[in-house]
């Protein structure tokens, strides 16, 4: 069982924000981005239609790479990363392979950014648990905060 389809997308117009604190971020550091635009489909029977293909682009070296925006709202990013061997999900693993993000921009409701590069993913475990408040089934990845980068 999903998210009820208005609290799905009650979260995912909400997420919108963190999408555009990171976009200006990014910005801040010289790099040119591209916002995905935000496609709300008409109803949950539509939900292969609507898949989600990356938050935002970002140009490096002359290429476009994807990168997902991810908020943390169940702890400061800081607090975490007090305990460099704490792990926290970043993705599930269907999403990750389908948009094979260069990196992701993870954002606390403190302001504090953190930055996890694809290219690290040595250190990364795919687990199967059960998420959310349904309790779904998924395949998720997870990442020691050591490889988690923090920024302001």
């Amino acid at each position: 069982m999903t998210k009820p389809d208005g609290e799905f997308l009650r979260s995912l117009t909400e997420s919108q924000g963190s999408v555009q604190v990171a976009a200006d971020w990014l910005r801040s550091l010289g790099y040119e981005v591209r916002v995905t635009p935000l496609r709300v489909r008409p109803d949950a029977s539509q939900i292969a239609a609507y898949q989600d293909d990356g938050d935002l682009s970002v140009c490096i070296a002359g290429n476009w790479e994807i990168v997902e925006v991810k908020e943390i709202v169940f702890a400061p990013l800081r607090e975490l990363a007090r305990d460099p061997s704490r792990t926290i999900i970043i993705d599930n693993a269907a999403s990750f392979e389908r948009n094979n993000p260069h990196g992701y921009v993870l954002i606390d409701r403190a302001g504090t950014i953190g930055v996890v590069k694809t290219s690290g993913r040595q250190a990364w475990k795919w687990s199967t648990e059960y998420i959310g408040p349904d309790r779904q089934t998924k395949t998720v990845i997870r990442v020691p905060m050591s490889e988690v980068r923090l920024w302001r």
